[in-house]
């Protein structure tokens, strides 16, 4: 008996590992031929048979957050993340490429305007589109838009119309610029955390909310300034395109609830009154409007063609060129040390896409497309070491600034031999700053105490547990100022200037792009193709073609890509029925720097 069952236990134990293994290769073998039949229905799927016909009008219909480069996403996050529509991200250069290429192209009528499926724009990406829309309607073909709700930056796009119409519920929604943000100081006092702050610039206010209670004099002064010079070219521009009188603008949002009040609160109506909108319609009478000015498409509904499907269809038709080319490198997002993380700026990876464009001899100029507010010193240190490398070369580079190109933003940019910002970039910020918290006097009020010995005065520094080390504290205090000395002579080496003209500027303030070129930040305001066309006479070339260097790809993010869709189009039918929520399993990630020193505008968020 003894001998029996040790035999059965082994006969046991084995049957189930043998099932287990099996049932691991029979799941490995389904989820390869799901997979398989998915993708391919994908590609098939994305791949029709396109055909524009006459008089078609382009329809510009972006959903999600329109983004410089949209995120490269590790396949294993991609497959497990349940997608979301306002997770979803157009590039703002292919709206651009779709509204150029329309331009040129006899056979589209008029351009569509229909921005409802927007969550984040922005003022800067918004005047990029807004240019490509302007040169469309100096064709003298119409631009219409229609929406069933108007944010202020997609009504500014709206703005650029021929007509503009609403639904009979919507809602243009206006209400100026501003900045608040939480502060800590009191919560911190409570749990009995202690902040440490190191930073130089008395603008510098990224941790003003661990420091006080409210918004320091000089942070509200500087947010001021810029937000006051934003609205007013806004308030300006939209008066102008709907023939509005100055200050009207102004006036409504400061009396909306009586402006309101006219119409007997029906939002629609006032919109119509006050000149916002030339008109109502509903949803079925919008269609029969856009069918009998632009026909009856193949299936049945408006003569229209989808931006996504016309860029396909153009870009197939396109021939090889033979150009010289202008590489372009995006820097979108936070800058961190090491490789890119979804949504920052790996120091690691965008030196390595700089050092590809070195590289290519097809490559004869750079221009960086800078969208962040800044983050690692040390980050932003390796970048720029990267881009003087590149200049060495006797290749020049340009800096185009997006909505953002603030602190680390700015250091990146400094050097470069022509720096672009368009009037509503946010840009400057120069500082750099430092923070730890300790929790010792918390862990003291619940009966924890932290005792022991070192071998030096450092002994213990960089414990949350212990006060604050006071040869750490000097010299973290010290390292942070030579940060600061060294940010003043890069940019002084940059822009012609000596480092005390540069303090004048610097000390963490904020600039507007419009300010910065009067300061001498920058050298010129313009979009990209102005940069592009810098590059071009800097290299003194007569043509050129734009070479996008994107961040290195896995196998299931190239073949997303080229076959024109996103992995998460791939996946959701199969995973986001079982509900899977891969956010929760998801850590935040914290800005990365060896030194934990940050030039990183934190109130630098662009209307």
């Amino acid at each position: 008996m003894t001998d029996a069952k040790p035999g059965l236990f082994r006969r046991f134990f084995g049957g189930v590992g043998r099932a287990i293994s099996w049932l691991r290769v029979v799941f490995i073998n389904l989820a390869f031929v799901v997979f398989l039949v998915v993708f391919l229905t994908a590609i098939f799927k994305s791949a029709p048979v396109i055909d524009v016909q006459e008089g078609s009008a382009l329809l510009i219909a972006p959903n999600g957050v329109i983004v410089e480069q949209k995120t490269v996403l590790d396949p294993l996050t991609t497959l497990m993340q349940n997608a979301a529509e306002e997770d979803s991200e157009t590039r703002l250069w292919d709206i651009v490429d779709a509204i150029n290429e329309a331009t040129a192209d006899n056979r589209i009528s008029a351009l569509i305007l229909k921005l409802d499926g927007v969550v984040g724009l922005g003022l800067v990406k918004a005047e990029e589109i807004a240019r490509s829309v302007q040169a469309f309607k100096a064709t003298g073909r119409p631009v219409i838009a229609y929406g069933e709700y108007y944010n202020q930056s997609t009504y500014r796009l709206a703005s650029e119309a021929d007509e503009v119409y609403m639904h009979p519920m919507g809602v243009v929604f206006m209400s100026g610029f501003d900045v608040f943000r939480n502060y800590y100081k009191e919560l911190l006092d409570t749990l009995l955390i202690d902040f440490h702050i190191f930073r130089v610039g008395e603008y510098k206010s990224a941790l003003e909310p661990y420091m006080r209670n409210d918004m320091s004099l000089e942070a509200k002064q500087a947010n001021q300034h810029w937000l006051t010079s934003l609205w007013t070219r806004y308030t300006n521009t939209v008066s102008e395109k709907r023939g509005l009188k100055e200050g009207r603008l102004q006036q409504l949002i400061d009396n909306v609830d009586r402006e309101l009040a006219q119409t007997e609160g029906n939002a629609a109506a006032m919109a119509v009154r006050v000149g916002l909108v030339d008109e109502v319609l509903s949803r079925p009478e919008m269609e029969d409007m856009l069918q009998e000015r632009f026909g009856e498409s193949l299936d049945g509904g408006a003569n229209l063609i989808h931006m996504d499907i016309y860029l396909q269809e153009r870009r197939m038709a396109q021939l090889p060129s033979e150009a010289a080319r202008i590489g372009v490198v995006i820097a979108q997002g936070e800058i961190v040390d090491g490789d890119s993380v979804p949504g920052a700026v790996g120091g690691d990876t965008l030196a390595y896409q700089i050092q590809r464009a070195e590289s290519d001899d097809s490559v004869k100029a750079l221009v960086l497309r800078v969208d962040s507010p800044g983050g690692s010193v040390f980050a932003s240190e390796v970048i720029r070491e990267q881009l003087l490398r590149f200049q060495a070369s006797g290749k020049p580079l340009v800096v185009s600034m997006s909505s953002l190109a603030a602190s680390g933003g700015y250091w990146i940019s400094a050097n470069a031999d022509k720096v672009f910002a368009a009037e509503q970039t946010l840009t400057g910020s120069i500082g750099i700053f430092g923070a730890m918290p300790t929790i010792q006097r918390g862990l003291g009020h619940i009966g924890v105490s932290t005792d022991g010995v070192g071998t030096t005065q450092m002994a213990g520094a960089g414990r949350i547990d212990l006060p604050m080390n006071p040869v750490a504290a000097a010299s973290i205090q010290q390292s942070i100022e030579f940060g600061y000395r060294r940010f003043l002579e890069i940019v002084a080496e940059g822009r012609g200037m000596t480092t005390d003209q540069v303090d004048g500027l610097a000390r963490g303030r904020v600039w507007t792009g419009a300010d910065a070129l009067e300061k001498g930040l920058v050298d010129a305001t313009g979009g990209l193709n102005d940069a592009l066309a810098a590059a071009a006479e800097l290299a003194e070339l007569e043509a050129y073609d734009a070479k996008w260097i994107q961040p290195e790809m896995s196998f299931l993010e190239s073949l997303a890509h080229v076959f024109n869709v996103r992995q998460a189009d791939v996946f959701d039918s199969l995973l986001g029925r079982l509900g899977v929520q891969w956010a929760a399993l998801q850590t935040p990630y914290l800005l990365i720097d060896p030194r934990q020193q940050f030039a990183l505008c934190t109130e630098c968020a662009t209307p």
